[in-house]
């Protein structure tokens, strides 16, 4: 069976480490279920730590509302649509991308101020406000007595191409002492966990998000001295001695120098058609065990002749037990910063999670006994 094992100590840990090297305000990163980690366990375990949690969505939003996340600490990042709002999600900090989305909202809940940040286009990317538009939208959400700007902010997706962070953040300078002659107290935030190693581009918050995780937001970067907080694993469900050819989906190999093999279940979602295109291993006994195809739909067949300690229920690692995230990703063929979903999106999987210690199982659909946490 799979399992996705989060350590909520891990990523507390990695909390305080992030506020201590920075030296701002966290702002935690929540979306797509905190990079598969779990949005409600996640946040409620960075309550004390975090400042503020950032999602993508208002679905993601009323997510959080519901697990008892206050609303003045929650910020929606991605364009919205003003006609689903609610007024428990009104209370929520807004974005605000383009003067259009800002006109529209002019018209709701004009007794109640909305809480709102300007999310500034610096790369030509398309979403956010153009810079020489600023201005237009700072003076109608300071003139407008319907809203409260708490702050701005910015996405920086060249980072990920030439990693210039010194032209970005002059840019994103600019702007900010703009917002901060109106409001001084507003909160401005300007990208990802480039931040980690790129100090320029530290403003009034860190906006953490695969780092926060212990994963590296582009392949250059160095996580350290951050932890991953997510692995991945499954176990030996059976053993046994080859004889003659293996037969796979696409093809048929020898078995000649494969003297002893493993079936191991990867759920019925993106992992086996995933893992089948490509030349990988996984940890089992804290040795790499080559992949050498797909046995039947959802189970993998592991080469263990090298391994002849591995008995059946024996922990079996994807990620984790010395493979970490970006490099199984990369093996994969895809970004380190992109793992995440590829790797733990997968369908029928057990979600544990790992905190203060103890082992406490979310969302499960299988029987867990057995697994070594």
């Amino acid at each position: 069976m799979l399992f996705s094992v989060t350590d909520l100590d891990i990523l507390r840990a990695n909390a305080q480490k992030l506020k201590k090297l920075c030296g701002t305000r966290l702002i935690a990163v929540m979306k797509y279920n905190a990079y598969s980690c779990g949005m409600t366990e996640c946040a409620r375990a960075l309550l004390a730590a975090a400042d503020s949690f950032a999602v993508s969505t208002l679905e993601e939003a009323d997510t959080l509302l519901r697990a008892g996340i206050p609303p003045s600490g929650i910020m929606v990042l991605d364009p919205i649509l003003p006609q689903d709002l609610t007024p428990a999600l009104s209370q929520v900090i807004l974005p605000i991308d383009c003067p259009e989305i800002l006109q529209a909202l002019t018209h709701i809940y004009i007794n109640r101020p909305l809480r709102v940040q300007l999310r500034a286009d610096l790369c030509a990317s398309g979403v956010g406000i153009p810079p020489n538009a600023l201005d237009e939208c700072l003076e109608l959400v300071c003139s407008h007595p319907g809203f409260e700007l708490c702050g701005l902010f910015a996405h920086a997706p060249a980072l990920y191409q030439n990693g210039n962070s010194t032209e970005l953040a002059d840019r994103f300078s600019l702007l900010r002492e703009k917002v901060r002659r109106r409001v001084p107290e507003a909160i401005c935030h300007l990208a990802t966990s480039a931040t980690l190693d790129q100090p320029a581009l530290r403003f009034d918050a860190v906006r953490a998000g695969t780092a926060l995780y212990g994963l590296p937001s582009r392949e250059s970067q160095n996580p350290e001295p951050l932890i991953p907080v997510l692995s991945l694993r499954s176990r030996i469900s059976r053993i046994f001695t080859p004889r003659g050819s293996l037969s796979f989906y696409d093809r048929t190999i020898g078995a000649r120098q494969i003297t002893r093999a493993g079936i191991v279940s990867a759920g019925y979602g993106h992992l086996p058609a995933l893992l089948h295109a490509h030349d990988l291993s996984l940890q089992i006994c804290g040795q790499p065990a080559p992949v050498i195809g797909t046995a039947c739909m959802g189970h993998l067949l592991v080469d263990l002749s090298a391994i002849p300690q591995a008995r059946p229920g024996d922990d079996v690692f994807f990620v984790g037990g010395g493979q970490s995230a970006a490099e199984f990703a990369g093996r994969c063929g895809i970004a380190a910063c992109r793992c995440d979903g590829a790797l733990f999106t997968t369908q029928c999987v057990d979600r544990l999670y790992i905190d203060k210690g103890n082992c406490i199982v979310k969302l499960s659909s299988h029987g867990t006994e057995g697994l070594h946490t």
